[in-house]
């Protein structure tokens, strides 16, 4: 399942099962700019807000979907439990093939060379 919810708003259910997160997480500066342009492509949003208004509301957490701040720091509360890969945006840019082999261990998968090519 992929979601983009908070911690606390996840079923109860990830958290005493064997399901695993692969929590992809991306430099706070790109998102508040990738925010901002995706803002003032919904016009029903009502987005005036210059950039650097955006900015002040991204970091007070006074945006439409919450604290960016308070949703990474919710989910790397999991960070040190079996179940749980962090990978950040940049590094799946930066090493598409060595995140996917990554991503595989984790869930304890293998993938020959050539199915690795193939998928990168």
């Amino acid at each position: 399942m992929s979601t983009h919810l908070p911690i606390q708003l996840s079923p109860k259910s990830y958290f005493i099962s064997s399901a695993k997160v692969i929590y992809v997480i991306r430099n706070p500066r790109d998102v508040a700019t990738s925010h901002y342009h995706m803002r003032k492509h919904f016009h029903l949003l009502n987005n005036q807000q210059t950039f650097d208004e955006h900015l002040r509301s991204f970091i007070q957490g006074d945006i439409v979907f919450g604290s960016w701040f308070d949703h990474a720091l919710g989910w790397l509360t999991r960070r040190d439990t079996e179940n749980f890969l962090l990978m950040s945006y940049e590094e799946l840019q930066r090493d598409l093939r060595g995140s996917m082999q990554k991503v595989c261990q984790f869930l304890g998968k293998y993938l020959t060379p050539e199915q690795l090519d193939s998928a990168v």
